[in-house]
């Protein structure tokens, strides 16, 4: 869709997948051999967590389109590499990137919606900069790992006191 457009683009799979991701990779890699976009297309397999910056350095956007998820660390680990996120709808992505502001979100599914996305920030650089800046800064004011203890230390606390309390009833 993105060759439609005339925007040339390389993409890059990261990361290897689990025993049960493991025929998810063979669909996508089937696709992109009938497509014939081999040159336009890298697998790297699993990245140690200590050059994941340097391959994420060389990114301009970070697209995570998930038909289900949690809440993804990739995501944050883009965000916080300055990259805009584009991604989709599902599980707890949209608590980490807020849509127009640190990435684009969009429905699980809409490969149109996807490439539309990827495009608008790849010919819009000063949104990309702005987006990624904003992500980066997100991550750092609520999504470090001295937040996210304090973050559960608070449940953690209410928790304990919401069940002191209603055995005290």
């Amino acid at each position: 869709m993105l060759r439609e457009t005339g925007i040339s683009v390389n993409l890059a799979v990261v990361g290897s997948p689990s025993l049960n991701q493991m025929d998810c990779t063979k669909r996508i890699q089937k696709p992109v051999i009938e497509l014939d976009v081999e040159n336009d297309m890298i697998f790297t397999g699993r990245v140690e967590n200590s050059l994941l910056p340097g391959v994420l350095s060389q990114f301009d956007v970070f697209v995570h389109p998930s038909k289900s998820e949690g809440t993804p660390v990739s995501i944050l680990e883009a965000m916080a590499m300055e990259l805009p996120v584009v991604a989709t709808d599902v599980g707890g992505i949209s608590e980490l990137v807020v849509d127009g502001e640190t990435g684009i979100i969009v429905e699980p599914m809409n490969s149109p919606s996807i490439a539309s996305a990827i495009a608008f920030l790849l010919q819009n650089p000063a949104e990309r900069t702005r987006m990624g800046r904003s992500g980066r800064q997100r991550v750092l004011d609520l999504f470090t790992r001295d937040k996210t203890v304090t973050g559960y230390t608070e449940v953690y606390h209410e928790t304990v006191r919401k069940h002191q309390h209603s055995n005290q009833n």
